[in-house]
């Protein structure tokens, strides 16, 4: 397994660095087929080090932390302390790209990771037109 999911060349602007820092955390922990499973799902997912959170996954108290909702915006992601408000379409955009690496290295999850990536755009897809 490489140590990097997600690479330098993949992003499409510099500030991305931390959603490539989170991917690829999540990926060398052996997490990236639960991320995929659980924001498919409608989840946040995260842990000490790494979280990637959907807002309606926020209890009250912590979203006094936030000056506005991120909800039709997209999920945060936080990587040690920086964190980061992405829109659902650039965070879409580099899930794909750590799904395609990740089938070549494990080809027999395709069918199952398909799946996830096809639930997560429709979710994404929702969240952004909901009112």
């Amino acid at each position: 397994m490489n140590k990097e999911i997600i690479l330098n060349t993949d992003l499409k602007d510099e500030r991305d660095i931390i959603i490539k820092d989170t991917i690829n955390s999540f990926y060398r922990r052996n997490f990236l087929f639960t991320i995929l499973k659980s924001i498919s799902e409608g989840y946040s997912f995260g842990d000490d080090i790494t979280n990637i959170i959907y807002w309606h996954d926020l209890d009250e108290y912590d979203r006094q932390d936030y000056d506005r909702s991120f909800e039709k915006i997209g999920m945060e992601l936080s990587y040690f302390d920086d964190e980061i408000v992405i829109p659902y379409d650039d965070l879409y955009y580099y899930l794909e790209i750590a799904f395609k690496r990740y089938v070549q290295e494990i080809p027999q999850q395709k069918e199952e990771l398909e799946r996830y990536m096809i639930e997560i755009k429709v979710k994404f897809n929702e969240y952004k037109s909901s009112k």
